[in-house]
């Protein structure tokens, strides 16, 4: 009857299927960046079946935080910056794609490393990722020179300490939130305009 050609199909259907799962983690990673979406539900099938060892799920691990932690993604998005914006909007823009970064950053460190994490700490994988960043980020401040009253290092830094600030869960006032006030903080400062008797 009906519930005998269920029960038929259900036992046809059961079947383990992590053994047609991506075995080794050279080719598990492979398969992933090649965008192959066959190979990613069959990589989660595995994962969720324990058809995987704590090897092939650390070098997972490690490749998504290579991936994440990769600078290019971030120095793309830096020259894309319109060329004919005025400095303070080019300020703006270059903060709002850090402050995105960062987050995306601190949220993957988050969920794959836990506070109560033990253990010595994960070498980065990009070790000049700050040097090619503030090249990129330099480049794109270099036609504003006559502008700035500080080197383009300086600038740099001041950029991207202040974005890296304005992304912590602790920076909850928006006017330290937002790229456009923190661009402004940062290219006018504190200080109030002098008074003329202030003034030299």
């Amino acid at each position: 009857g009906l519930q005998g050609m269920i029960n038929d199909l259900v036992e046809r259907c059961d079947e383990d299927l992590s053994v047609a799962v991506p075995k080794g983690a050279d080719t598990i990673i492979a398969a992933l960046k090649s965008g192959d979406r066959r190979a990613l539900s069959r990589v989660i099938t595995g994962l969720e079946n324990g058809a995987y060892g704590d090897d092939v799920k650390q070098a997972l691990i490690e490749a998504v935080v290579d991936d994440c932690l990769s600078p290019e993604p971030l120095i793309e998005a830096l020259r894309t910056i319109p060329h004919d914006l005025d400095l303070e909007d080019t300020v703006t823009w270059a903060i709002s794609v850090l402050q995105t970064r960062t987050r995306q950053v601190r949220s993957l460190m988050t969920a794959l490393y836990p506070s109560d994490r033990t253990g010595p700490p994960r070498k980065p994988p990009h070790r000049h990722y700050h040097q090619v960043v503030n090249e990129a980020l330099s480049a794109t401040l270099s036609r504003f020179d006559d502008q700035l009253r500080v080197g383009s290092p300086t600038a740099c830094w001041s950029i991207t300490a202040m974005s890296f600030a304005s992304s912590m869960p602790f920076s909850d006032d928006p006017h330290t939130t937002d790229p456009r006030q923190v661009a402004r903080l940062i290219l006018h400062g504190i200080a109030a305009e002098p008074t003329t008797k202030d003034a030299p």
